[in-house]
């Protein structure tokens, strides 16, 4: 059974709550056209960046679902994880890393050296990526 992370529930409805006001800010000084344009404008991005991105473990892969793609990375492929504000990066045995929007480490538990949720989809993935490699030598 794949495990799929997403944005954490604060990031998407902190970006939902931020765009109604917005589009009420928008609508009270610009009018109800402005205010109707932020809102269509601000719900497809807080979709697309929020709402669409995740991780997700299967059996054999990493999918990476960004914003702007896709990304596939097969787990004998994986060398090692790493989270970051910018995502979680899945550093590839054939060059390369791959980062995980949905997936960021808060600059201040970087700073403090608190385990986040990162920290927790790091190990995972590399705790399967360690199994997949077990099997292979096998």
């Amino acid at each position: 059974m794949p495990q799929v992370w997403k944005v954490s529930p604060l990031g998407r409805f902190g970006s939902l709550a931020w765009v109604v006001l917005m589009a009420v800010f928008a609508f009270l000084t610009a009018g109800p056209v402005a205010g109707a344009a932020v809102l269509v404008v601000g719900l497809a991005a807080v979709w697309r960046f929020a709402f669409w991105p995740a991780l997700t473990l299967t059996g054999t892969d990493v999918v990476v679902r960004n914003p702007w793609g896709t990304r596939r990375v097969p787990l004998g492929d994986v060398a090692g994880t790493g989270g970051a504000y910018a995502g979680l990066s899945i550093r590839r045995r054939s060059g390369g890393a791959v980062t995980a929007w949905a997936v960021q480490k808060p600059n201040a538990a970087k700073w403090s050296g608190k385990t986040s949720r990162a920290d927790e989809v790091a190990a995972a993935v590399m705790a399967a990526a360690g199994r997949v490699q077990v099997e292979h030598a096998s």
